[in-house]
Formats: C-alpha cells, sequence, structure tokens
C-alpha cells in the first residue's frame, strides 16, 4: 500500500461510538470502506448540454403555452358556444361544446406535463408527446373553424414533438 492510500484508511477510521470509558481507552476504530471508482459515472444520468437542453427547455415552456392557450380555448367554446363558427358540411363537425371540453383536457394535461418536464420528470417526455400529438390533431381538425390560430398551434405542437423525441445528450 501507498502511502496516499494508508493516509486515506486512516482518515476514514472513526473512533467506537459505544460511549463507554472502555471502549474509548481501548481506541477501537471502525473501518468506513472507500466508495468504488467510477460509482459516480455509473448512478448518474447523462444531463442533456448544449443545444439539446435547449431545445427541451424550449419544449417545456412552449408545452405550458399550448396547454394554457388549449384550456383558454376551451374555456372559451365552453362558456361561449358561439365564438367559433362551424362550417357547413364539414365531415368532422362535433358539437362547439365537445371540442371546448376536448380542447380543456388537452390544455391541461398539456399544461402538467410541460411543467414535470421543466422538472426533469422522463414521463413527461412520452406524455407530452402524446398530449402533443392528439393537440395538434385536434388544430387540424379546427382549421375551418379558426385558420390561422389553429396553424398557428399545429406548428407549434410540431416543434413540441421534434424536440421532444430528438437526442438530449451530445456523443463524447
Amino acid at each position: 500500500m501507498s502511502s496516499q492510500d494508508q493516509s486515506a484508511q486512516d482518515t476514514r477510521r472513526a473512533p467506537s461510538s459505544t460511549g463507554t470509558a472502555a471502549g474509548q481507552a481501548e481506541g477501537v476504530q471502525h473501518h468506513v470502506p472507500r466508495q468504488a471508482s467510477g460509482y459516480e459515472e455509473a448512478t448518474s444520468r447523462a444531463r442533456p448540454r448544449g443545444l439539446a437542453l435547449t431545445f427541451t427547455l424550449l419544449a417545456a415552456i412552449l408545452m405550458i403555452l399550448s396547454g394554457l392557450m388549449g384550456f383558454f380555448e376551451g374555456l372559451t367554446a365552453g362558456l361561449n358556444g358561439h365564438f367559433y363558427v362551424p362550417r357547413a358540411n364539414y365531415p368532422f363537425a362535433w358539437s362547439v361544446h365537445g371540442w371546448g371540453w376536448t380542447l380543456l383536457v388537452i390544455g391541461v394535461v398539456l399544461l402538467a406535463a410541460g411543467l414535470a418536464l421543466l422538472m426533469d420528470q422522463t414521463w413527461a417526455r412520452a406524455v407530452g408527446v402524446v398530449v402533443a400529438s392528439l393537440s395538434a390533431l385536434a388544430h387540424f381538425l379546427l382549421i375551418p373553424s379558426y385558420p390561422l390560430w389553429s396553424i398557428l398551434l399545429v406548428a407549434m405542437n410540431v416543434f413540441i414533438i421534434w424536440a421532444l423525441v430528438s437526442p438530449r445528450s451530445e456523443a463524447t
């Protein structure tokens, strides 16, 4: 053993905590084992860096914004059924209140997943992809009723999906 290893082991030895005078007088020491090499690398998750981190944070913020917009769209459609004008002979016609509840629920789940993604919860990525896909589909079906807004939210949800499925860590 080298002198560095011996001094490292000496610093890890602690006096006995038996509390008796005999134990303290004997100088009984317990050995505290050294942590294995590479332990930190094996247990830590790979953290995103650079553009991966930027796109993940941007996706989380856009999920929160899209969730809030979907929530307020759903609330508006539920409370004021005349805000959205359904087209005649539209094959995906549904009641305005039905669309309102759908957008409200999607918005709340998307908002919650965006907040969880900011807290680096791994499940939030999968939930975010699924709910952003549903939100994009719902807004795509609403294009005849509210075209510009729906196209904007479809594009935002497609970016969210892309940012969530892109690789998080850079190869080193």
